[in-house]
């Protein structure tokens, strides 16, 4: 029994050797892998800064990349824009010029006339009324007006206006007609003839020896120099009846005209039946 006893502790005893050894097996591992987490832990917490670095230098490779891209591409786009503009200013410039070229052709076959300047004013009048006669009727539009006309000035007109082009230093397509007549009036029909010319239809009166028509074609071109008169048809008839010989307005005084037109024909009766008066005073005088 004592041998018994003794092999028992013996078994007890290695079984407990053998129990701490494993025990021992198993705490290594545990301890090895905590401290292999530890380590794995602290890599990852070192590559962290490394990896948020190298993906701000991606972000930012990319965002100058992009900005690079909208510069070339505004500059590209800039330089579009610029070249459809030019070609948009060609397009209007030679519509321009096939527009004039068109009403230019029209002028002509109108038998628009020259004209060469000349000491006579009223030629140069004439000539203005005559254009603007026939831009009236072809229905010209006013941006053209200036540079179909200028061929038409020939000779010492055509050098009155070469000389002219530096001093106002702007293109012909730029100028009114307004300002062109006014230009060429101040050169063909000074001021101080055109201030005499209103004088003298404000103090035009018919006389004995001018018969209403020749009376109303005398007020009618010294009208143009009042065109103030002429755009007021009462003060028109109201000048026209202050010249009248005074026997004739007299007549004209008793009526309501709401025209000029129906003044005239008025005027042209009353001086008709003055002569038919007159004839046959004249018949009834002969000696018999």
């Amino acid at each position: 029994m004592e041998r018994a006893r003794k092999r028992k502790n013996v078994d007890t005893a290695t079984r407990t050797g053998d129990d701490e050894i494993h025990d021992a097996e198993i705490e290594v591992p545990l301890i090895n892998l905590v401290h292999g987490s530890r380590n794995a832990a602290s890599r990852v917490d070192q590559g962290i800064p490394r990896a948020k670095e190298a993906t701000f230098n991606v972000e930012r490779a990319a965002t100058s990349s992009q900005a690079v891209d909208i510069g070339i591409l505004l500059q590209t786009m800039t330089q579009v824009m610029q070249n459809k503009n030019q070609q948009l200013l060609q397009q209007q410039k030679l519509q321009q010029e096939q527009t004039q070229s068109s009403y230019f052709d029209k002028l002509y076959r109108a038998n628009a006339p020259n004209f060469e300047g000349g000491p006579d004013p009223d030629v140069a009048l004439n000539w203005i009324a005559q254009m603007e006669t026939k831009f009236k009727a072809l229905r010209f539009p006013e941006d053209v007006k200036v540079q179909v006309v200028i061929p038409f000035l020939v000779g010492n007109a055509e050098n009155w206006w070469r000389s002219m082009e530096p001093m106002i230093n702007v293109d012909e397509n730029d100028i009114t007609w307004e300002e062109f007549k006014e230009m060429f009036l101040d050169q063909y029909f000074p001021r101080a003839l055109r201030k005499k010319r209103q004088n003298d239809f404000y103090s035009l009166r018919q006389t004995e020896n001018m018969t209403v028509l020749q009376y109303a074609n005398k007020f009618t071109s010294l009208g143009r120099f009042c065109p103030k008169v002429f755009e007021d048809e009462e003060e028109k008839m109201d000048r026209f009846e202050q010249g009248l010989r005074e026997e004739i307005g007299c007549q004209l005084a008793s009526h309501k005209f709401t025209t000029f037109k129906n003044m005239y024909d008025a005027a042209l009766a009353v001086e008709m039946r003055f002569k038919l008066n007159e004839g046959e005073r004249s018949i009834g005088k002969k000696p018999r």
